[in-house]
């Protein structure tokens, strides 16, 4: 396949993945949607940890809640096991005023809050009805139990601090009633505290839900073993009533949660937080539910989260997240739209340029053949009648030794000038050939000593001219190449030609051939001025002539040094100088002995063989 065929395969590659480019495909679609993908991934993973972090906030503050309430009823416990050691200490026979020093130096209000008071509850069998009466009457005048009842012992309350706040509990005798009467049975045959169910106190004039707390007391120190022994010996109970939403008020103020309680006992409401407040959420992020045993009776907590806790815990991370994903997703996106709009643009764009490349491209085959046309033509026209001139200013010459001395140096001028005409004319044709690779090579065995001897013998009456000689050095005896022997002996007497006429007169010229690194290098030293700086980047350009110093007249169009380098191009050596300032300048070509000549310049592209 040649250079030009492939050159049109890779072209029509090239539009194809132009084209290609210019459409969005699947594997574009594929990266945005897996990127969407990820980022939606990302947003729920984060929402999830948001969400497991908040849960577990509202579980550690569920527990505290619960924990709370039992440890301030552990506290209440506490309290009245203070009170029953009391009166176990006075050989159960504390008096009234006994028991309101000992229920004020407690501090009630400050040290127990959310407890309604503190009392003191006997047992009373029915033939000890009267002495107890009596005994109570006497420091009390107005003293009775009440209600009446049909259980066989009485337990009423005999002593309550504050008095004040719970005077219509004093005399209330707990058996009149199931639910406060079963409670104290549980505490006297269990020996432990207990709680009663729901109950109304009836000190609270608002009948709200609460319930009384027992720690029972025996006669004898300590608790009996067997329920036969705790039931004979049981002395009383001390006792706190509770009103459930002033125990809550105190146990957890509403302004240091977040969260909003429910309790219940045995399906009755004990307390629940007013549904009436703005903290009120109506779809809760989280509830539970849960069962806990209090002193003989099971509590259920209802807790769910509220509108601060909410904002408490609110997080914008998994928005951002989503927000920004969605960002990189829609500029990822556009990002591709832009360069398929570009890669269609850059199309376009080159489809025009090549439209206007081939519009100029047929302008300028037509211009470069009109100019063939005429180059060929007025050269072909030229070669005739120089050939003629030069023939006939030579034959005249020879004919007429005897002419003036002033007519003889007209006709040597008009004599050099026809030749300079002519030359110019051939440089010219070569040009063209070598400009639309038209230059014809005849590739064939060439003795490189013999071609040399031949040139030296062809440049003799040049030299002489100059009175100039030229030396000839190296080892190339011998050596053979590939070439065109025509192309080669043209460019090597240019370099001679230029050696002899930038050498001062009388000086040697040198052609050196030597063999280095398995390749031929011939030289031609000159001992002219050397090459300026500013001509030795386009020393093989089209029309560069050195602006000599010497004295001598130097003529040329500044065609031969680049016919030169093409042809040596073309026959596949290199070409170049090295020229140093005022000692002279060497010109050489080498070739590659190993794969010279003929396969080189066949393979340089536009040179034909003969």
């Amino acid at each position: 396949m040649n250079t030009g065929n492939a050159k049109a395969l890779d072209s029509v590659a090239l539009r194809a993945r132009l084209e290609k480019g210019g459409r969005l495909h699947r594997f574009h679609w594929v990266i945005v949607v897996l990127s969407l993908l990820l980022t939606v991934g990302a947003w729920q993973f984060s929402s999830q940890q948001v969400v497991q972090k908040n849960k577990s906030k509202f579980d550690r503050e569920s527990e505290h809640i619960i924990r709370l309430v039992k440890e301030r009823m552990e506290l209440y416990e506490n309290a009245l096991r203070s009170a029953a050691a009391l009166i176990d200490s006075s050989n159960n026979q504390v008096s009234y005023d006994q028991w309101k020093m000992y229920a004020k130096s407690l501090d009630i209000d400050q040290t127990y809050p959310g407890i309604n008071g503190i009392g003191v509850i006997f047992n009373i069998q029915p033939k000890d009805l009267d002495q107890y009466l009596a005994n109570e009457r006497a420091s009390r005048p107005d003293y009775r139990i009440h209600p009446q009842h049909s259980e066989k012992e009485y337990w009423p309350i005999t002593y309550i601090e504050p008095e004040a706040t719970n005077r219509q509990a004093i005399g209330l005798d707990m058996a009149f009633e199931q639910n406060r009467y079963q409670a104290i049975q549980r505490a006297r045959d269990e020996g432990a505290a207990q709680v009663t169910g729901p109950i109304i106190l009836v000190q609270d004039a608002e009948k709200t839900p609460g319930f009384l707390f027992y720690t029972p007391v025996y006669k004898s120190s300590g608790i009996p073993e067997t329920l036969i022994e705790r039931q004979q010996s049981i002395l009383g109970v001390s006792y706190a009533p509770f009103i459930m939403r002033e125990l809550m008020k105190g146990t957890l103020a509403k302004e240091n949660r977040y969260l909003r309680i429910k309790i219940s006992d045995a399906d009755v409401l004990l307390y629940e937080d007013n549904p009436q407040e703005r903290d009120v959420d109506s779809d809760p992020l989280f509830a539970r539910t849960s069962e806990v045993e209090m002193y003989g009776r099971t509590w259920v907590f209802d807790i769910e989260s509220g509108q601060a806790f909410r904002l408490a815990t609110s997080s914008n991370q998994p928005y951002i997240i989503l927000i920004a994903g969605i960002i990189i997703d829609s500029l990822l996106l556009g990002l591709f739209l832009f360069m398929t709009r570009m890669n269609r643009m850059a199309l376009q764009y080159a489809d025009q340029m090549t439209r206007v490349l081939e519009e100029k491209n047929i302008k300028l085959k037509e211009a470069s053949r009109v100019k063939s046309e005429f180059l060929s033509v007025v050269s072909h026209e030229l070669r005739t009648p120089l050939t003629s001139i030069h023939g006939a200013l030579a034959l005249f010459g020879q004919m007429n030794q005897a002419l003036p001395e002033k007519m003889q140096e007209i006709l040597d001028i008009a004599h050099k000038n026809s030749k300079r005409l002519n030359r110019l004319v051939n440089d010219i044709l070569d040009v063209e050939k070598l400009s639309e690779n038209k230059l014809e090579f005849d590739i064939a065995v060439t003795d490189v000593d013999q071609l040399i001897q031949s040139i030296v013998r062809n440049q003799a009456v040049y030299c002489e001219q100059y009175h100039s000689s030229i030396i000839v050095e190296g080892d190339a005896k011998g050596v053979v190449i590939n070439t065109d022997q025509h192309r080669l002996e043209q460019v090597l007497i240019n370099f001679l030609s230029n050696a002899i006429k930038f050498s001062p007169e009388g000086s040697d010229v040198v052609i050196r051939s030597q063999i280095i690194e398995n390749k031929l290098r011939i030289e031609v030293a000159d001992q002219g001025p050397g090459i300026p700086e500013d001509f030795k980047e386009v020393i093989f350009e089209r029309f560069t002539q050195v602006d000599s110093s010497s004295t001598r007249a130097v003529q040329g169009a500044g065609l031969g040094l680049y016919i030169c380098k093409k042809i040596i191009t073309a026959l596949g050596g290199d070409i170049g100088f090295t020229s140093a300032n005022g000692k002279g300048t060497v010109f050489y070509v080498e070739f590659d002995l190993q794969n010279t000549g003929h396969e080189k310049a066949m393979n340089r592209g536009g040179v034909s063989q003969k």
